[in-house]
């Protein structure tokens, strides 16, 4: 008896939250399709002459559901409500977003009511996504010199995308661009894995890029041009002029790696790189990667380690990275390959 009674108060409590509920009517539309986000207006009328409360779990209170996947954003755990007065209408903005950018094709959209569990309320809407576009000539591209020297030259490679489209593209190395001074690479050895690289409308990204030659740089005026690293190598962008000083080549000299003093092993590496000069004196180690980012720096004796972590002590990802190391007799422009 006692348990018929808990379970009749139980399914009175249901129905006096459920029917403030029923009094509701929804009308769901889409406003607004990114590359990996759905914006829209939920249109809540209350038809009743009662005011309706609704209580949240949590700092939610609806969520797009797209081809009935909820979405990525998570909610704080606190009670919240809404309130829709008798025999008005409401208008809740509504969103999705997701952690990759949906497939090309039709997607249906529905709003669920954050309960628990939770309910869907209003109409389905269908949404359609376009293929994204791949073609170069589709992103405006800016090219900026940060730093030139005898020894290595800077820039920064901008890419936007003007177009109402998703641009992406698969690269088939770990690097999207390169530098060349004056039509030459500094032929560095990619590592070869896919890379998927993606610009969406009306977003811009940006690029570091560093050119490190082998040999000096020689004084006088040069051209940059950046090159994305797809079938072609195509130029993008302005061609940028920088001028080396004569005083820049003769202060900093560069050895070619055949005729230095300083050896790297093992190359490639997994745990420790010993870096060994026979040049007297204190050595100046910088490592970048492929992108142009510096990684670490620090000054040693003739003899040192690296031991695959940046500046911060985190190991560094697989691939290949870009050795500045300056001595008393020159400085050494080189590259080693991490492995995990």
């Amino acid at each position: 008896m006692k348990s018929f009674s808990l379970c009749c108060l139980f399914i009175g409590f249901l129905i006096l939250i459920c029917l403030p509920l029923h009094s509701l009517s929804y009308q769901f539309e889409i406003t607004s399709v990114g590359t990996s986000a759905v914006q829209g207006n939920l249109t809540i009328t209350n038809s009743s002459s009662q005011p309706v409360t609704i209580s949240f779990p949590t700092s939610g209170h609806f969520d797009i559901y797209v081809d009935g996947s909820p979405s990525s954003v998570m909610y704080l755990q606190i009670l919240t409500g809404m309130t829709v007065a008798a025999n008005t209408t409401v208008v809740q903005q509504v969103q999705h977003y997701a952690e990759t950018p949906f497939i090309p094709g039709w997607h249906t959209a529905q709003v669920f009511m954050l309960l628990y569990p939770h309910q869907a309320v209003g109409n389905t809407e269908p949404f359609y996504v376009e293929s994204p576009q791949s073609d170069y000539n589709n992103l405006f591209y800016e090219l900026n010199i940060n730093t030139a020297t005898a020894t290595e030259v800077s820039a920064t490679l901008s890419l936007s995308n003007l177009s109402n489209f998703l641009w992406y593209y698969v690269f088939p190395t770990s690097a999207i661009a390169e530098l060349r001074v004056d039509g030459i690479s500094c032929e560095y050895e990619y590592i070869s894995e896919q890379t998927d690289y993606s610009v969406v409308c009306g977003d811009t990204r940006f690029l570091d890029l560093l050119y490190i030659p082998s040999i000096a740089i020689s004084p006088g005026v040069h051209s940059l041009r950046a090159h994305l690293l797809m079938d072609g190598h195509p130029a993008v962008g302005p061609t940028v002029s920088f001028n080396i000083e004569p005083s820049s080549s003769v202060n900093d000299p560069v050895i070619p790696e055949a005729q230095t003093t300083v050896s790297l092993n093992p190359n490639p590496f997994r745990i420790d790189l010993t870096i060994n000069s026979k040049a007297p004196g204190e050595l100046s180690i910088r490592v970048y990667n492929v992108k142009g980012q510096f990684v670490k720096g620090w000054k040693a004796a003739q003899n040192t380690t690296w031991d695959g972590r940046d500046a911060k002590g985190i190991e560094c990802p697989q691939g290949i990275y870009l050795l500045n190391i300056k001595t008393n007799t020159g400085v050494v422009n080189t590259k080693v390959i991490k492995l995990k």
